[in-house]
């Protein structure tokens, strides 16, 4: 996942680049939304046999790859993240040479792994999360997500609806809509926020809330309907006071990601679908290795 994305940057200047890597570079060439993907990658790739091309954005990852496809360029595999494919909103077409990440993107994936619970050893306070979660450590995940789910269910209900709502500046204020004592979320604050920021007063507070709450209720996989950056932010707001005691640039969003990649081991990766994917897809392209051999099959 990228958070900002390079206006400069276009579907046919990452054609280009794999392009202009292929000329100095014959084997496999894995396209990416964003840097963080680009970190995590790096952990799990054969450095030797496969190149990254940064797309900035997943529109510019398959669209690149929508182009290359059609010149029968061989050798490259787009990953991007599956976003709201998995809960009704899917907005890239089924393709060759395309694979989706597990859940809603490559940071969800690393809060659901043993890297988490790695940062919460490292970072957390055990006094503070046994207080927290009355004993039950195994709902640390659920207490995160809870307002995770809220931000969620409004992006979804953006998208659904085509509002194209801007979310990007909620942390211009460090998500200070999520209280550092409990993780409750202020909805109206967050409604209010996302509807300065997009200029989109005429939207009524309540009934945003509404639909907010009807699809944060619904049945829907929550780890399909958070986003990764999201629940970066959370954990940051959590270690500073709920489950932990540190200063907020200490546990910043951008050092929790940082964080979680380090702590990520490969055999993890074993058991994801992603994995899989990408397995079937050396198998269809011989010749072409994205993979480490220091894999334990």
């Amino acid at each position: 996942m990228t958070d900002t994305i390079d206006e400069e940057i276009t579907a046919d200047v990452v054609a280009s680049q794999v392009e202009f890597e292929r000329d100095a570079h014959d084997g496999a060439i894995i396209i990416v939304e964003g840097d963080s993907d680009s970190h995590f990658f790096k952990k799990i790739i054969d450095e030797e046999n496969c190149k990254i091309v940064i797309a900035a954005g997943k529109e510019n990852a398959t669209g690149a790859i929508y182009k290359l496809n059609k010149e029968d360029f061989s050798g490259v595999l787009c990953i991007v993240d599956s976003d709201f494919c998995c809960v009704g909103h899917v907005d890239i077409d089924d393709t060759n040479n395309i694979a989706m990440t597990d859940f809603h993107d490559i940071e969800i994936l690393l809060f659901e792994s043993p890297s988490f619970d790695k940062l919460v050893e490292g970072f957390g306070s055990k006094h503070k999360i046994a207080s927290a979660l009355n004993g039950d450590r195994n709902n640390l995940r659920d207490l995160i997500y809870e307002p995770g789910v809220l931000i969620g269910a409004f992006k979804l209900w953006s998208k659904i609806n085509s509002h194209n709502l801007t979310f990007k500046k909620l942390g211009d204020k460090g998500y200070a809509f999520i209280n550092i004592n409990d993780l409750s979320c202020d909805i109206q604050s967050l409604i209010r926020s996302v509807k300065h920021a997009s200029a989109m007063q005429h939207l009524v507070d309540s009934d945003v809330e509404k639909a907010i709450l009807e699809i944060s209720s619904s049945d829907l996989d929550k780890r399909h309907l958070c986003c990764g950056h999201d629940i970066c932010w959370i954990i940051s707001r959590a270690l500073r006071k709920l489950i932990g005691s540190h200063q907020k640039e200490s546990v910043s969003k951008e050092n929790i990601e940082r964080i979680l990649i380090i702590g990520y081991e490969k055999c993890y990766f074993l058991t994801t679908q992603l994995y899989q994917k990408i397995l079937k897809w050396e198998a269809i392209n011989p010749g072409y290795k994205i993979l480490d051999n220091n894999f334990q099959k």
